[in-house]
């Protein structure tokens, strides 16, 4: 876990790991935007985010629960509702109580988050 390493040469890897992280955000919200009609390209760059902070930060890091949402948000704004709820089945239920609680987690996020999922429900 490069997380918990201190020397200069871990910094640095975990540096830009997080950055190539940010960077697949950014690509799959410009992704999302050219192709509106398909999720799979933009939740693809998501996933690999996800899985760079997973790898990186600790499982309670609010840069894993906005990219969580990110990927709901993502399936939700494409009507693809069956997959935001089974998503949410497998990956999220289980984090949010801790993401709840972390008073570093965006509330913004988590109401984006639940706003999503109601209305997946809802319909």
């Amino acid at each position: 876990n490069l997380y918990n390493r201190s020397t200069k040469i871990s910094h640095d890897t975990l540096e830009k790991q997080l950055h190539k992280a940010d960077l697949c955000i950014a690509f799959g919200y410009l992704k999302s935007v050219q192709n509106r009609a398909d999720p799979t390209e933009a939740n693809k760059v998501f996933q690999e985010a996800l899985g760079l902070y997973e790898c990186i930060l600790p499982p309670s890091h609010p840069k894993i629960a906005e990219t969580y949402i990110d990927i709901i948000c993502e399936y939700a704004g494409n009507r693809h509702f069956s997959a935001v709820i089974n998503y949410y089945e497998q990956h999220v239920k289980s984090l949010l109580a801790d993401y709840q609680t972390d008073p570093s987690t965006s509330q913004l996020d988590l109401a984006n988050l639940y706003m999503c999922l109601g209305a997946c429900y809802a319909y």
